[in-house]
């Protein structure tokens, strides 16, 4: 009996029926008025920036609100064909370009789950895309020319906060003709901000041909294009990017638009079977803010006190800079029109701006194809996948000559769209990077040395001393890696590109095996091993006596998660389920899949194996999935069966019956647990000072 799981993007797994689908961007309401949504929304941005009168904060001074506009108008479904190869938009939008992208799931009447639909507001409207098996769709709400003189005039109004609210918005209808008109604008938009006239496909064919590393990770990432993003949104998210991640820098997003963003809200319609971005509320999106906005009295302060920390003074001088240019914004748009050097050169001019961030700027917005923003990611794959070294050693800090190499590194390998290949690289990294293991008790030492054309991987650990030797050739043929050495230094990341395992004396029991769960990747290579640590001795009264420690020695240690196309997947057995302790330990170690290959008693399988797994699931926020032995193996012994996959809400995805052998399937959406763990960070509130 086996239960496996395998990845698509066109369904998402349903959740339970209370669950909340509200998105950072989103303002919910039972009512159908603009007024309430608008009030609503004003009286959360005072709680935010207003501070106690102990606090010793500066209170910002007040500004002017902005209102939606009365009447919008929404076009219809419009598809675009597109293969994956040439776009993959959920890997695409999620890889550390833009960070406004909103992606969320709702429950149709016939109870499934609709396709993940991703919503933003860019050029005065907003977007909603859904990805399809031959591309993707959209459609967009956008501000009716009733609502200004103009088609291309600011979609809101502009009141102090003593205003009236607005009226109720409306939809407002179009003919054919105007409807024709919008259909080919956002298509002409859409082709332009994912510059789909790059031959991706092509270009992937030419980097895998130079490149063994970006060979092996490709089928993995494929269609990740870079987005040519507004230069405005871009340069300021960029500046909150600073000692940063992407989920923080998302969060500083949505404050700076629900802050000083134009509203656009959606109004409430008619809910069709078939369209998840239609609902019986009203939605309120925004702008990203404009130069002049965020160039008014009191944002550093605001921003402040919304925490974004030294940051705040960076956006809010950043800003004013711009502003007072003779071109203003349209400076900042100009710097399309010149060379790399020099529109770096006038980037780094501005407050919080230094080389990554310019060189961000200048790959996502400003058609610097060839550019490479080298951070600590970049740099250890860099010194990981492709050994670089800089005057014949390893680099320990990137200083701006080491900064500059890397650089050319990458252009001499990929050509003039290198930014566009390392940003499949920085890609593939993100889903390794995120649950990488702090510490490993076992190890006392690793070295990495040279000799000749290969390269020696010393590793010390507890038991043994292991040298592990491999062919250069070898080294950047990666798809996998095994996270298991901690380094005490971060460049000796170099290591854990390679595939390296912590070999271990045979059983200390003779005759004893050790109970082993092995990973194993699509190429055949063993990429984990765990040994299982809880053995089930047991007498059950009127039922089997089974002592596993007769025949089975127990491990010492866990194994972190491993990194793959699917997740991160961590490893248990069996018994081990019954012990939340270390579902929670592999929780903490980045795990987003937990796996429990079992054979569980008729008694007590009946009694806890699905309650067990889904407190598992429960508790850590993670899928669960359990393979099951089923039927009589003796006499005397007979397993309960039952395989099971149970998603991060604890809802049974599928399971198999306790009778027959088979396959059972489901789908694992990510997007789903990080949305669970986002809205309910359970981990972050953990009292581990308390009862660690």
């Amino acid at each position: 009996m086996a239960a496996l799981t395998r990845t698509t993007r066109k369904r998402a797994l349903s959740l339970a029926k209370d669950t909340s689908t509200t998105s950072v961007a989103t303002i919910k309401t039972k009512t159908t008025t603009v007024t309430t949504a608008t009030t609503a929304t004003t009286t959360a941005k005072t709680a935010a920036t207003v501070k106690s009168p102990t606090s010793s904060a500066a209170v910002p001074k007040p500004r002017k609100e902005l209102h939606p506009p009365p009447y919008v108008h929404s076009t219809p479904w419009v598809s675009i064909k597109v293969p994956r190869s040439e776009l993959d938009l959920t890997t695409t939008l999620k890889c550390g370009q833009s960070f406004r992208w909103q992606r969320e799931h709702q429950e149709l009447p016939s109870g499934e789950i609709s396709a993940p639909t991703w919503s933003c507001v860019l050029d005065r409207r907003v977007w909603f895309i859904q990805e399809t098996d031959d591309g993707f769709r959209f459609r967009t709400v956008r501000p009716s020319s009733s609502s200004s003189s103009s088609p291309s005039s600011t979609p809101t109004s502009t009141t102090t906060k003593s205003s009236p609210a607005p009226a109720a918005v409306t939809w407002r209808a179009t003919g054919k003709e105007e409807e024709e008109e919008l259909e080919k604008v956002d298509r002409a938009f859409l082709r332009d901000y994912f510059q789909l006239d790059v031959p991706l496909t092509e270009l992937y064919t030419k980097w895998s041909a130079t490149d063994k590393n970006f060979k092996a990770k490709a089928p993995f990432f494929p269609g990740v294009r870079m987005l040519r993003q507004d230069p405005v949104e871009n340069l300021f998210c960029f500046i909150c990017s600073s000692n940063n991640n992407i989920s923080r820098i998302t969060q500083m997003a949505a404050k700076m638009c629900s802050e000083y963003g134009s509203p656009l809200t959606v109004p409430p319609a008619v809910i069709d079977p078939l369209d998840s971005t239609i609902s019986t509320t009203s939605r309120t999106f925004y702008e990203f803010p404009t130069i002049a906005a965020l160039a008014q009295d009191g944002v550093e302060e605001t921003l402040r006190n919304l925490g974004f920390g030294y940051r705040a003074k960076y956006i809010a001088t950043t800003a004013r800079m711009i502003q007072k240019m003779e071109d203003g914004e349209a400076w900042l748009h100009g710097l399309r029109k010149l060379s790399y050097e020099d529109a770096h050169t006038g980037l780094l001019t501005l407050q919080g701006v230094g080389p990554k961030v310019a060189d961000c700027v200048c790959l996502m917005s400003l058609d610097k194809h060839e550019t490479i923003p080298v951070d600590t990611h970049v740099w250890q794959i860099a010194v990981r996948d492709y050994r670089f070294r800089f005057e014949g050693k390893t680099p320990k800090t990137i200083s701006p000559a080491i900064y500059k190499a890397v650089g050319r590194h990458f252009v001499d390998l990929f050509g003039g769209y290198a930014g566009w290949a390392h940003s499949v690289l920085f890609a593939a990294d993100l889903r390794t990077i995120e649950g990488r293991v702090k510490e490993d008790p076992d190890v006392v030492k690793v070295e990495v040395l040279e000799e000749d054309d290969r390269v020696v991987l010393k590793v010390e650990v507890k038991e043994e001393l292991v040298v592990v030797k491999q062919e250069v050739e070898e080294e950047t043929v990666v798809a996998e890696r095994i996270e298991d050495i901690n380094l005490e230094d971060p460049l000796d990341n170099v290591s854990k590109g390679r595939r390296v395992s912590k070999r271990r004396k045979a059983s200390p029991i003779e005759g004893r095996l050790y109970n082993t769960h092995v990973l194993i990747s699509p190429q055949g290579t063993i990429t984990q091993t765990y040994r299982k640590i809880h053995l089930f001795d047991v007498d059950i009264a009127n039922g089997p006596r089974i002592m596993e420690s007769n025949s089975t020695v127990a491990g010492d240690h866990l194994v972190p998660p491993v990194s793959t196309p699917v997740g991160k997947i961590g490893l248990g057995i069996c018994y081990d389920l019954r012990f939340p302790e270390m579902a929670l330990a592999l929780r903490k170690k980045g795990a987003e899949i937990l796996t429990y290959p079992s054979a569980f008693t008729l008694k007590t399988g009946e009694a806890h194996w699905e309650v067990l797994l889904r407190s598992r699931a429960i508790e850590t926020q993670c899928y669960v999935v359990a393979a099951a032995q089923v039927g009589k193996h003796s006499e005397t012994r007979t397993s309960y069966g039952h395989a099971m996959i149970v998603d991060p809400w604890g809802k049974v995805c599928t399971q198999f019956d306790g009778v027959d052998e088979g396959l059972a399937v489901a789908d694992i959406d990510l997007s789903i647990l990080e949305r669970i763990r986002a809205e309910m960070p359970v981990l972050n509130h953990r009292r581990d000072d308390i009862f660690s």
